[in-house]
């Protein structure tokens, strides 16, 4: 669930790309990086710099180093660990060096062949130095570049071919003048495509999500417009002097876009492929969800943040009132920025955050019987420490409501949540869960059928396995299934 930025061509791509990965920040906080390509006048040979350390976008992308860098495309990423420990030395850009220069890359997504893919470029005497799965993304086009002498669309049309799992990623090298795009097969994690026409000129941009490329439009000219699309899964795009090449990779028979994205990851002002706000799409997940499991109740309220678009369709179909009696801690926003308690590091951070979090209103809640509705249950922490503090205001019943159905199997496409024994709903029957969170008076699910109604897709076009284990990919993890 990492977040990626790229622009190429602006003379202030780089404040362009700082703002855009800045408004990413909510898809990872462990680290952020940017890597530019300067290219040198009538020559397509240039030169990548790297800059990325531990910590937020305000704090890594500022001071000296970063004030030096100079660039015609760069490429930016926030990282949410999910392959190797959080450190700079896995911290994104990547890059590999070739016979021919450097190869940059940042990445969204899991390659499930990793071992695999690491012994057949040892083999070839292709190093790598990180845990993840980005730089072996980047080692293999190495290998096809200096081994195969295969162009850059080429060697990533043959990387597509071997490496599988999710990713959507942003190339830059030192012998080519073009920025790559290039999502998997599958399609799975997002990767948005921006035009942007500006007074006779065009700059070109990609996103992990289209609030990204919307926010940095104030830095364009004023009567500056924005087109958008999402890359294709497996299309290559290059963008560079010569404007927008693009080429067809390996398409799997099955598109298989995160449902997930749907139901959490992307900001709520963000839009789908079919252009809908998910903001939309998670209310009607809400009044799906009250036509499924209706309820008696006085008042309904959000567990704060990712839990209010839901409960505002819930209120609206049940004809409820909407009460935020759950509010976030305005000291813990000011210190903790965009923390997201789901994506801390470990157990104990996300405990400890989510209990600095959540104030509750207690006037608001006793004697009353609150319906407090959330988009997931994971590992059953947040809910748990909701309804504990609901029941501790003297709440009279609570009941409640998921706008998701039950999170049984792990993801290995981009989420730290490969152990199925941290999952919440994994081999438990409701009730089971039902204690686990706070014993809330009722539980309901929204039924798997009701989740992909409201995103206005069909099944067959989601990736839906942390609900029902259909991985469309296969994992070489099978004992954790059990």
């Amino acid at each position: 669930m990492c977040g990626v930025f790229g622009i190429f061509g602006h003379p202030n791509g780089k404040q362009i790309a700082k703002t855009g990965i800045w408004t990413l920040q909510h898809r990872g906080q462990d680290a952020a990086g940017i890597s530019c390509l300067r290219l040198k006048l009538n020559c397509r040979y240039g030169l990548v710099e790297v800059e990325k350390r531990s910590g937020k976008v305000r704090e890594v992308l500022r001071g000296p180093d970063f004030d030096d860098l100079e660039g015609d495309a760069w490429i930016a990423h926030v990282r949410y660990s999910t392959q190797g420990k959080p450190s700079r030395r896995n911290a994104q850009p990547h890059y590999a060096q070739s016979i021919h220069g450097k190869i940059a890359i940042v990445s969204n997504g899991d390659v499930v062949n990793m071992d695999e893919q690491r012994e057949f470029l040892d083999r070839h005497d292709i190093r790598t130095y990180t845990e993840n799965d980005a730089e072996l993304i980047a080692a293999a086009i190495n290998y096809q570049v200096t081994a195969r002498k295969r162009d850059v669309v080429e060697a990533i049309a043959q990387v597509m071919n071997h490496v599988r799992g999710a990713f959507s990623s942003l190339v830059i090298t030192e012998f080519d003048d073009r920025l790559f795009a290039f999502r998997d097969p599958y399609g799975i994690r997002p990767l948005f495509f921006g035009t942007v026409e500006d007074g006779g000129a065009k700059y070109y941009m990609f996103a992990s999500e289209t609030a990204a490329l919307e926010a940095v439009m104030p830095l364009f000219g004023s009567r500056a417009v924005l087109t958008t699309r999402m890359v294709e899964a497996g299309e290559i795009i290059a963008v560079g002097p010569r404007g927008v090449e693009t080429f067809r990779g390996p398409k799997a028979d099955r598109q298989s876009f995160c449902i997930f994205e749907y139901v959490y990851f992307s900001r709520p002002d963000s839009r789908t492929t079919h252009g809908e706000s998910f903001q939309t799409c998670r209310m009607r997940a809400g009044e799906i969800l009250f036509r499924e499991a209706p309820v008696e109740a006085d008042l309904v309220t959000p567990i704060p943040k990712s839990g209010i678009p839901m409960a505002v369709g819930f209120a609206l179909a049940s004809g409820l009132p909407f009460i935020q009696a759950i509010v976030e801690n305005p000291s813990f926003d000011i210190d903790f920025e965009q923390m997201r308690t789901f994506i801390g590091a470990d157990v104990e951070e996300r405990r400890f955050n989510a209990l600095l979090k959540f104030c509750f209103t207690a006037d608001l809640l006793e004697g009353r019987r609150v319906v407090d509705g959330d988009d997931s249950i994971v590992r059953g922490l947040i809910t748990g420490i909701a309804n504990n503090g609901i029941w501790r205001c003297g709440a009279k019943e609570i009941h409640t409501r998921i706008s998701s159905p039950p999170y049984r199997f792990p993801c290995f496409y981009g989420v730290e949540t490969k152990d199925r024994h941290t999952l919440a709903a994994a081999g438990k029957t409701l009730e089971e869960v039902r204690r686990l969170i706070g014993q809330p008076t009722t539980l309901a699910h929204l039924s798997l059928e009701g989740l992909v109604a409201s995103t206005g897709r069909p099944k067959s076009e989601l990736c839906t396995a942390c609900f029902d284990g259909d991985y469309p990919i296969p994992v070489q993890f099978k004992e954790n299934r059990a």
